[in-house]
């Protein structure tokens, strides 16, 4: 008599349809490469029902903390989860891609000096992948062990540049893949690239003060309205329910699209690419 095959397994079953059934929607494909580029090993269905509990459970703490209604309570938590999990894995990103780009000269220098001693490109990865601290030198790193386990160069780099969005990386990736490709002087050329880096991190810096109050007016656009409403219903209790109303909601949805409609409008103008 064998036992333990063929029996259910309901748990693990229903959680692999779920997965499965998230890995497959737009909107799971796109936190999927959110999280790529945050560089979070999270599985984007575990994220999901994550973000649905907590959701459900700060919708419980408004509702009895402000004396609303529990889907006006609902969806005000949903935009605070959904809205606050995307600033948070975007300024992750930018931060980790920032700090790629801060050492791509450094990195360049040292590529083009191990090619110039006559190690390969592979090897001068494997420099880098020493010499360079987080986070450029653990990606790095990374992609080295993809080529050990088999993968090319080329998809290597391609998978490095893709998972970073950072136009510094890209720009020293596709200099590697030319030169390697086509032949030439890849230490000049990587000389080139590392001079280049280093004076467009300087014009960045220049216009990054030059627009530091537009970028503060766009983060605290939405925060303003939403704490001055929640003051509001602590002053006068209950004052916040006429927004479970029709007229409510609509004023609700208006102000939310012209508040975003302004920080798009903010940001829009304060993001100037070098």
């Amino acid at each position: 008599i064998r036992t333990g095959v063929g029996l259910p397994k309901p748990e693990g079953d229903l959680l692999s349809r779920i997965r499965r059934a998230v890995g497959q929607v737009a909107l799971a494909q796109e936190l999927e490469r959110m999280l790529a580029r945050a560089n979070l090993a999270i599985p984007v269905a575990d994220l999901v029902l994550l973000l649905l509990a907590g959701t459900v459970v700060l919708a419980l703490l408004l509702s009895r903390a402000f004396a609303i209604a529990f889907l006006p309570s609902l969806a005000l938590a949903l935009s605070m989860v959904v809205g606050g999990t995307r600033v948070f894995l975007k300024q992750r990103g930018a931060s980790l891609a920032q700090g790629v780009s801060g050492q791509m000269a450094e990195a360049a220098r040292i590529l083009a000096n191990s090619v110039r001693a006559g190690l390969s490109v592979w090897q001068g990865l494997t420099v880098l992948a020493r010499e360079l601290p987080p986070p450029l030198g653990s990606l790095i790193q990374r992609t080295v062990h993809e080529i050990q386990l088999g993968a090319s160069l080329e998809e290597a780099l391609d998978e490095l540049a893709d998972r970073i969005d950072s136009p510094d990386l890209r720009l020293l990736v596709t200099t590697i893949l030319l030169q390697h490709e086509l032949g030439g002087d890849l230490a000049g050329a990587l000389d080139s690239v590392a001079g280049a880096l280093v004076e467009r991190r300087m014009v960045e810096g220049e216009v990054r003060t030059l627009t530091a109050e537009q970028r503060y007016a766009a983060a605290m656009l939405p925060v303003i309205p939403l704490a001055g409403l929640l003051m509001l219903n602590l002053g006068h209790p209950g004052f916040i329910r006429v927004l479970a109303q029709p007229l409510g909601l609509v004023l609700l949805a208006v102000s939310g699209a012209l508040q975003g409609l302004g920080f798009y409008l903010i940001h829009r103008t304060a993001r100037i690419r070098v």
